[in-house]
């Protein structure tokens, strides 16, 4: 019996909890998302020094974070610009229906010189993956976007990966360049 690579297990692991974020009622993925929505909200409590907040438009089997816009007005709120190249760039988004259909059939910010947020005044990221272990591994979908931004932050940045309970494993298969996240917030 051959092993597997460790892009095919990563592939596997993908498929695996596709499978389960698939398998959720949208019940079950509102509930989750307001109760991650209030956890950030608390988390942004004990950390006044926050003012600029990446966040990212879900897909239709991960949480929805737009409830954000209203729970934290006086935050900038950001979202990811994705390029074939495989980088991101973030943009200010006030209201999240504002967003258009683009790479990936992802909903994007409309990219703008006057909305751009550079890279070094971000404070926070919500971050998205398939699947993440406590001690802040995550997978994400493949293309490295996530790991080259990650990477461009100033140290001060807090990372914290946005999950549903599925999405949590024992173990992911990492490679060098896959970065980790300061904590894991579970719905």
């Amino acid at each position: 019996m051959t092993q597997l690579s460790i892009a095919e297990q990563k592939n596997a692991l993908r498929d695996d909890i596709r499978l389960k974020l698939k398998s959720l009622s949208k019940e079950q993925l509102q509930v989750s998302s307001t109760s991650l929505c209030k956890q950030i909200a608390q988390w942004l409590e004990s950390h006044p020094e926050v003012h600029t907040i990446t966040s990212f438009a879900h897909l239709p089997f991960e949480p929805d974070l737009s409830s954000l816009h209203q729970l934290l007005p006086q935050h900038r709120i950001a979202y990811p610009h994705a390029t074939k190249g495989g980088s991101m760039e973030f943009y200010q988004v006030t209201c999240p229906t504002q967003m258009q259909a683009g790479y990936y059939g992802l909903r994007q910010p409309i990219p703008s010189g006057e909305t751009l947020v550079p890279n070094n005044t971000i404070d926070l990221v919500l971050c998205p993956a398939f699947a993440f272990t406590s001690n802040g591994e995550r997978l994400g979908k493949g293309g490295g976007y996530y790991d080259r931004f990650l990477s461009q932050l100033k140290d001060s940045c807090h990372i914290l990966g946005i999950a549903l309970p599925c999405q949590m494993v024992d173990h992911i298969p990492t490679e060098c360049h896959d970065l980790l996240v300061d904590q894991v917030l579970i719905a």
